[in-house]
């Protein structure tokens, strides 16, 4: 008896807009997602010479997706809902609440589509109703 196994890679990523979660966009082809997470603060230096690390409260997290050969919709879609706070998730359960300024748009020559990269800002949000 012989057992066979299966591997699937899933590379989709999906943006609702929080004011409407119907309203989304699936990026099926995402080629990366590179999530960022400052704690924000500094090491200052007290009398004595000591050093001590003064951190701030929250840390920040950015989402940099890269969405390569987006459709027109897709483009036009991320560039109407500039500023709105929206909802990313991934193929691996992660989610962040967040929203992003002008998205970086490559056209692809001789076609109708473009690479786009979108840096997500995390922003505090709930879903409680």
């Amino acid at each position: 008896m012989t057992t066979a196994s299966a591997s699937v890679t899933l590379t989709t990523v999906w943006i609702n807009l929080a004011s409407s979660p119907s309203n989304y966009q699936s990026f099926p082809l995402m080629s990366g997602l590179e999530v960022d997470t400052n704690q924000p603060g500094e090491v200052r230096t007290y009398a004595g010479g000591r050093l001590r690390l003064v951190t701030t409260a929250g840390v920040a997290r950015t989402a940099t997706l890269t969405l390569p050969e987006c459709s027109r919709d897709q483009i036009n879609w991320l560039q109407t809902y500039v500023g709105q706070t929206v909802l990313v998730r991934d193929d691996r359960g992660r989610k962040i609440w967040g929203t992003f300024l002008q998205p970086k748009v490559n056209e692809n020559q001789y076609a109708q589509t473009g690479d786009v990269t979108v840096v997500i800002n995390e922003i505090t949000y709930t879903e409680a109703v």
